[in-house]
């Protein structure tokens, strides 16, 4: 195993130090022991002719002249005071590094994936050509928007029995731009947003596209005006209705599956990345067996919210090239990459390292008794991580926002960096 702390091993270490914490073989005499192979006696030699023809595999072997280990390491930390600013700045700190190095020898690593977005907008404005090769959150496909909007159209208590809507949350689903996008429905619907905020009308009934109800139901020039764009109220309360029936769980999410299916051909748009995973992952979903003579409990809102839970925790790949443009990467997807120069913004407690929901249930000791991940595995992780990402750089920035409206202070790696 090669370990980028290997050349420090210069004597054989025993099987017991390997189980030590702070050693930089923990994780991997971890892993081994959990696969149930013995660990071996770990000796680090220098690559020779006569190394290579008799393997051995007891000993990892490294290159004799590490010349990665002998390049002078510049790093400079930045604090900013915001999310904004931090874009700002690494915008500044781009240019002059293009100046110096071809755009594929830079590095963007984000310990945060979520701010990928306003990184590459940044780059697409300034005209900076880019690779994104990183994990996104399924979070950010248009798929999951529009259900998550819909969601809080229907949050309402009384909206389901009574069919009165929060025009605040109806609008927001009406301008999404799946509905924008269907044919002749954009015009229509700022006609409807329009009229809605001139009546000043905190509520919006789906029963107002009914023609033979009175014309007093909401005030009879906002009826009228509403009611031409019957085909909208249609479509919407078609959408309600699949998403609140009560049906068995994988007949459930079939039925969202086709419901999403035909909206993305209504928009005639083609199936890009973080669509055709968000389908793929639902067709996994509609898959999950329930124990036997049990059944799904709660109503279709809730079956919905449970998807979307899952959903939350998933990612989706993008593939790029990674010789062309300043390669947008994150944390895990930089281990052993080669740069002259990684910009590492969000270095922010919290982020990096980050924070674990699942401690707050299991206690730490008991977590650390029956083998799971416990806080200061991580801890360890995340400093293999960082030493990675600085080693064999020529230039390094951190950068970490410090407001304290928001109550956010700057990374424990960061404090002993000069």
């Amino acid at each position: 195993i090669l370990h980028s702390e290997l050349n420090k091993l210069d004597k054989l270490k025993e099987l017991n130090e390997l189980n030590e914490i702070g050693n930089p073989f923990y994780l991997h005499t971890k892993l081994l022991k959990n696969l149930d192979i013995s660990t071996p006696v770990i000796l680090t030699l220098s690559v020779t002719k006569k190394n290579l023809k008799n393997r051995d595999s007891s000993v990892a072997l490294l290159p004799q002249n590490d010349t990665v280990s002998h390049i002078t390491t510049h790093i400079y930390i930045q604090k900013i005071p915001d999310e904004i600013q931090q874009t700002y700045s690494i915008i500044n700190i781009l240019y002059p590094l293009l100046r110096k190095y071809l755009p594929s020898r830079i590095g963007i690593i984000l310990p945060d994936q979520d701010f990928y977005l306003p990184i590459k907008q940044a780059l697409e404005q300034h005209n900076i050509p880019y690779n994104l090769s990183m994990g996104i959150p399924l979070t950010h496909s248009p798929l999951y928007s529009f259900l998550h909007l819909l969601i809080n159209v229907l949050q309402t208590k009384t909206c389901l029995t009574t069919g009165r809507f929060h025009t605040k949350e109806f609008l927001a689903f009406l301008k999404h731009p799946f509905m924008k996008g269907i044919k002749d429905f954009r015009g229509k619907i700022y006609e409807i947003e329009r009229t809605l905020l001139k009546n000043n009308l905190r509520y919006i009934d789906l029963k107002i596209r009914n023609p033979r109800l009175p014309k007093n139901l909401f005030g009879g020039q906002a009826n009228d005006e509403i009611r031409k764009n019957k085909d909208i109220f249609d479509f919407v309360t078609h959408i309600i209705d699949i998403v609140i029936q009560d049906k068995p769980f994988k007949e459930y999410v079939s039925q969202i599956t086709d419901l999403l299916i035909d909206i993305i051909n209504l928009n005639k748009i083609k199936i890009t990345p973080g669509i055709k995973e968000f389908i793929e992952n639902l067709s996994e979903i509609e898959e999950i067996e329930f124990p036997e003579h049990t059944e799904f409990i709660g109503t279709g809102l809730d079956k919905l919210k449970l998807i979307l839970e899952v959903l939350k925790t998933r990612t989706y790949r993008t593939f790029g090239d990674p010789f062309t443009g300043v390669q947008i990467i994150g944390v895990l997807e930089a281990r052993n990459l080669d740069f002259d120069a990684v910009i590492m913004p969000d270095m922010n407690e919290g982020i990096f390292p980050r924070e674990s929901e699942k401690d707050l249930f299991i206690p730490q000791q008991l977590r650390k008794e029956v083998g799971l991940p416990y806080y200061k595995e991580r801890e360890t992780l995340f400093a293999y991580y960082f030493e990675q990402a600085k080693r064999g750089k020529k230039e390094v920035y951190l950068l970490y926002i410090e407001n304290p409206n928001q109550q956010k202070t700057k990374s424990r790696f960061l404090i002993n960096e000069n």
